[in-house]
């Protein structure tokens, strides 16, 4: 684990970036769950999925960054707890995105009348599980 990506990866501004990233997107899901409160029959605004695409691919990089300096290691090391909690928000994200992209574009009486026949997704509270990563940094 040696070499410019591996310094750069465990330097102090990448170290920064992810915990910043991690209270923005707190930041976010708070005010993503208001607003969702707020309008319960409206569909996910455009800038909502926008916003979560970014820190989806943020996660999914910082994933993918650490994994190539560390392969394996990443999963047998004293953070393989961290490490693993990392790759299963990661993978949530992605969930979470791919479910508002493709029932995202239902209308609202679609919404409706899905949801009260049973067949109705609704995966939004796999955001609430990021707010765990909060623990992490503090």
């Amino acid at each position: 684990r040696t070499g410019v990506l591996a310094d750069f990866v465990r330097g102090r501004f990448f170290s920064t970036l992810c915990v910043a990233c991690i209270l923005l997107n707190s930041f976010f899901i708070a005010r993503a769950t208001d607003a969702e409160i707020r309008s319960l029959q409206s569909q996910t605004s455009d800038e909502m999925l926008y916003i979560e695409v970014v820190f989806m691919v943020f996660y999914v990089i910082e994933l993918f960054l650490k994994l190539l300096v560390h392969r394996l290691y990443f999963f047998c090391n004293s953070d393989m707890g961290w490490n693993t909690f990392d790759a299963v928000l990661a993978a949530f994200s992605v969930i979470d995105v791919a479910v508002m992209v493709i029932v995202g574009d239902k209308t609202t009486s679609e919404t409706e009348a899905s949801s009260s026949s049973g067949t109705g997704v609704n995966l939004s509270f796999l955001r609430l599980i990021r707010f765990c990563k909060m623990a992490k940094i503090l």
